[in-house]
């Protein structure tokens, strides 16, 4: 299973009285966080020597992914969690500095912002990515997020059901249909 689904489950089991149990749930999330670690360090380096415009796009674009991936798969915790946000977002900037047309950017900083509870930073973001291509059908999740936090449940309930059945992902269902009923 991904560790984006058994991060929760594994930060638990840390606590487990067994220490076998506790060892192997280390084991894992250490492992999952060390390998993308790994991936921005070397795209860190790359970063420090890329010559061109579309080098640094490309590479500040891969190191927000990168960092943005320590958030989606939880591996990273208080501290550390507030430094990789403000590093994805920091890339993501720096990437759309060069190139203010990638979708998927704004797409990435509206999640950001979303995560730190910045509902109105995360509609503009997502307005933007929508504007320059991004899927509606992949947005509207994350717009009833925005209207969520605003408090416009009436909006949430209308986002979710304009999906239809047929573009929801399946764990995405039961709470499209609770909103839409």
């Amino acid at each position: 299973m991904p560790t984006r689904t058994t991060g929760t489950l594994l930060r638990d089991l840390l606590a487990d009285p067994v220490e076998d149990v506790r060892l192997i749930a280390y084991g894992t999330l250490d492992q999952a966080e060390n390998d993308v670690m790994q991936r921005i360090f070397h795209a860190s380096k790359t970063l420090e020597d890329a010559q061109s415009e579309g080098d640094r796009h490309a590479i500040n674009r891969h190191l927000a992914e990168l960092y943005f991936e320590l958030i989606y798969q939880n591996l990273v915790q208080g501290v550390v969690y507030r430094h990789t946000l403000e590093q994805a977002d920091r890339h993501a900037r720096a990437a759309l500095e060069i190139d203010a047309s990638d979708a998927a950017l704004w797409m990435i900083r509206g999640r950001l912002a979303l995560t730190n509870g910045a509902a109105d930073e995360a509609a503009q973001h997502m307005d933007r990515a929508q504007s320059l291509g991004f899927p509606r059908e992949r947005l509207v999740p994350w717009l009833a997020e925005v209207e969520y936090l605003r408090g416009d449940y009436a909006r949430v309930s209308e986002l979710l059901a304009s999906l239809g059945n047929a573009a929801t992902l399946p764990m995405l269902k039961p709470v499209a249909r609770y909103w839409s009923t």
